[in-house]
């Protein structure tokens, strides 16, 4: 069995692939970046749409390895 681990956070996405022992698998690691926009109230808020590309690819990039 393996795992995929997904981390999206306020400046990219990133997912890696782990095996059954909690290991992460060699060349199956991938980050994309994107920049926030920042709010007037100083908070900051992705693009949706960029944010469900970033996800999307990183996702496809461990699987396909």
């Amino acid at each position: 069995m393996t795992v995929i681990a997904l981390d999206v956070g306020t400046s990219s996405a990133r997912a890696g692939l782990y095996d059954d022992a909690g290991r992460g698998v060699a060349g199956r690691f991938h980050q994309v970046r994107y920049q926030p926009a920042v709010l007037a109230g100083g908070g900051v808020e992705p693009d949706p749409e960029r944010l469900l590309q970033a996800v999307a690819t990183c996702l496809d990039a461990v699987q396909e390895g």
